[in-house]
C-alpha cells in the first residue's frame, strides 16, 4: 500500500512512500490511481495582452500615480495623432501562461488532497464488482453517532469498549456487502438492518438473508486500550 504525503496548509502533494513530517499528513492508497490534470503555468516570457476578440492591446493616456504605478486605458489602436503627429502606442505586456498536462505517476506534486482522494475512491470502486455506497476518511462530527470516542486529525479514536455507528440509507435494496478499512488491530466492524441485531463481517464481506434499504454500520473497539480508525468504506450490491 502506497502512502501519499501532503502539506497541511496548501493540501498539495509533496511526495510518496515516506513518513510524514511536521505540518504534513498522509493518505494511503490500496490500489494504483489514474489521475491526469492540466495546469496553467507561467513561463519566463511576456506576451502582448489581447481583448476577448483577440485584438492586440496598447496603452492610452498613461499617468503615474503617487506610488509610481502606471495607470492607463486599453485600446486596440496602435497609433494615435497628437498635434497632427502620428505616435506609436506602447503595447501592454503580460506574463505568458501555458497549459501543461500531468499524470499522477509522473508528477504527483501538482495534485491536491481532494483530487487524490477522488482517485482513491474510484480505485476502491474499480477493485470490486460492488458499488461503493459509503466512504469516510475525514470523520467529521456529523458523520457518525459516537459512544465514548473522540476525533483526531483525520481519524476516529475508539476508547476501550467504545463504538461508533453510521446510519446509511440505500438507494436500492441490497443484501451483499464488502468492507474497506484502514485501522489498528483490535477493531471489528458489524452490520445491522435494525440497529439492534448486529452481524460481523467475515474476511471483509457479508451476505444478509434479506435485501435491506437501510443499515447501521458499527465500528467497535474489542481491545483493552485505545485504537484508531483512519478510513472506512462500504460497498454493496445485489446478486
Amino acid at each position: 500500500m502506497n502512502n501519499i504525503i501532503f502539506e497541511r496548509n496548501t493540501n498539495l502533494c509533496l511526495g510518496i512512500n515516506r513518513e510524514p513530517k511536521l505540518y504534513e499528513y498522509e493518505v494511503k492508497l490500496p490500489y494504483p490511481i489514474n489521475l491526469t490534470k492540466t495546469v496553467s503555468e507561467k513561463t519566463s516570457n511576456q506576451i502582448q495582452k489581447t481583448d476577448s476578440d483577440g485584438n492586440l492591446l496598447y496603452k492610452l493616456n498613461i499617468i503615474i500615480d503617487e506610488f509610481g504605478n502606471e495607470i492607463y486605458e486599453e485600446t486596440i489602436e496602435s497609433y494615435i495623432y497628437n498635434n497632427e503627429e502620428l505616435i506609436q502606442l506602447e503595447p501592454i505586456m503580460i506574463d505568458e501562461f501555458v497549459d501543461n498536462n500531468y499524470n499522477f505517476a509522473d508528477n504527483c506534486t501538482v495534485f491536491t488532497y481532494e483530487e487524490v482522494l477522488e482517485g482513491k475512491i474510484e480505485s476502491i470502486n474499480n477493485s470490486s464488482l460492488l458499488k461503493l455506497i459509503y466512504f469516510d476518511e475525514d470523520f467529521l462530527t456529523d458523520s457518525m453517532n459516537f459512544n465514548n470516542c473522540s476525533l483526531g486529525d483525520g481519524l476516529l479514536i475508539l476508547y476501550q469498549n467504545s463504538s461508533a455507528i453510521k446510519e446509511i440509507n440505500l438507494t436500492n435494496p441490497t443484501e451483499m456487502f464488502e468492507l474497506y478499512s484502514e485501522m489498528q488491530s483490535g477493531i471489528e466492524v458489524f452490520i445491522s438492518s435494525d440497529g439492534i441485531n448486529y452481524y460481523p463481517f467475515v474476511k471483509d464481506s457479508i451476505v444478509l438473508e434479506n435485501k435491506i434499504d437501510k443499515l447501521y454500520l458499527q465500528i467497535r473497539n474489542m481491545s483493552n486500550s485505545n485504537r484508531e480508525v483512519y478510513c472506512i468504506g462500504l460497498s454493496g450490491g445485489v446478486f
